[in-house]
């Protein structure tokens, strides 16, 4: 079931921001972000906001959804730079996140989860695959 409309819900980081964006339909959270100077270097890990992970509770608070259906829920980071994309599902995020400081402000917080966890796949790949389905 999950929020029951279809529909792109902008996040937004500690300070404000938008950064990703949760589709409804999908059920995906998704960002847009430069590799070279978004992916943490050591160890190589990518992060999300802790504010990004608390709208998306907020969310599924305030619409009366079993919170267990959040476990669908995706993570995808896309480079742009690169053109390699990034998933893990809501359960390993939890599983392997840790907390840390922001790093543009130590008052706030946001998760680190290793490169190790994450499904990696080529963009361009992909997008050339849909198209010899056609």
């Amino acid at each position: 079931m999950g929020v029951k409309c279809d529909m792109n819900i902008t996040l937004k980081t500690n300070d404000g921001r938008p950064v990703a964006v949760y589709e409804t339909f999908n059920k995906i959270i998704r960002k847009e972000v430069n590799q070279r100077t978004h992916q943490l270097k050591y160890p190589p890990a990518w992060t999300y906001d802790e504010s990004i992970i608390n709208q998306v509770r907020r969310l599924f608070a305030s619409t009366h959804v079993d919170l267990s259906e959040i476990s669908e829920i995706k993570f995808i980071i896309e480079c742009v730079d690169t053109g390699k994309q990034y998933e893990i599902s809501w359960e390993a995020f939890e599983k392997h996140a840790t907390k840390m400081p922001w790093r543009q402000n130590p008052r706030y917080f946001q998760f680190r989860i290793p490169l190790e966890f994450w499904k990696e796949t080529d963009l361009n790949r992909r997008q050339l695959n849909m198209f010899e389905d056609i």
